[in-house]
């Protein structure tokens, strides 16, 4: 994923933070995938964990080294079940990984299971690909690449009917270039007045909506949408 500048989703995700008042020390990054966006804030001397249902990914991830930076620790977890009895700061989901939450009750337990891994008044940021981007920059997408390590290639597709999003797949790594590892993944691509609702229901307070990587109201014509939600705040103050 190399077209991906974890650098400036890093700097991002703490503005938002900053923006919100909101001192960050320990972060938990659900749905981590490989760990390059955990060891972006480990670079800053955040605490940081990082949980992935993906062995795969995890092993990959713990693979990774950073000189003189403190490294993440990685917790094999799904979102809808995380075992984290300590609170963080901020929690956060990244790279349209609650588009492959299919089902609404998969949203709602995850809700609450993030919203209890929160300190009082947390915030948890999560971003998702928009219909627009489904439609007119990922519909029949390919993308290939390759370096020392590894050889990569994916394509996509996306049916409207279901709005779902199908991409495919394939990594050959140089150490064994025989094996090929093969994925697909499904998306479901929602409307955002169905992911406002989603909050709605949930624990949580929505006090930002933006678009792509700015402070600019996301809305159905954006590539990407970054939520930030809160703890919700009772009428006398008091966070719930």
């Amino acid at each position: 994923m190399s077209h991906v500048n974890y650098t400036r989703w890093a700097k991002y995700i703490l503005s938002i933070a900053e923006r919100n008042g909101r001192k960050i020390g320990t972060v938990l990054d659900v749905s981590c995938g490989t760990g390059t966006f955990c060891l972006k804030l480990a670079k800053r001397n955040i605490r940081i964990t990082g949980s992935d249902f993906s062995r795969f990914m995890l092993r990959k991830a713990i693979g990774k080294k950073s000189a003189g930076t403190r490294m993440p620790f990685y917790v094999l977890a799904d979102v809808k079940h995380l075992p984290f009895k300590c609170r963080y700061d901020m929690v956060v989901s990244l790279y349209d990984s609650f588009n492959y939450l299919l089902d609404k009750s998969d949203w709602k337990l995850s809700f609450q299971q993030i919203y209890s891994s929160l300190r009082d008044g947390g915030l948890f940021i999560f971003d998702v690909s928009t219909f627009y981007n489904s439609v007119y920059v990922f519909r029949n997408y390919v993308q290939k690449e390759a370096n020392e390590q590894a050889a990569y290639y994916r394509k996509s597709s996306f049916d409207k009917g279901t709005m779902i999003q199908k991409t495919r797949f394939e990594i050959t790594f140089a150490t064994n270039p025989k094996m090929v590892y093969r994925e697909t993944h499904r998306q479901r691509i929602r409307m955002l007045d169905e992911i406002d609702r989603l909050v709605l229901d949930s624990p949580f307070h929505i006090i930002g909506r933006y678009r792509d990587f700015t402070f600019e109201p996301g809305t159905e014509a954006s590539e990407r949408v970054h939520f930030v939600l809160q703890k919700r705040v009772q009428a006398d103050g008091r966070i719930e």
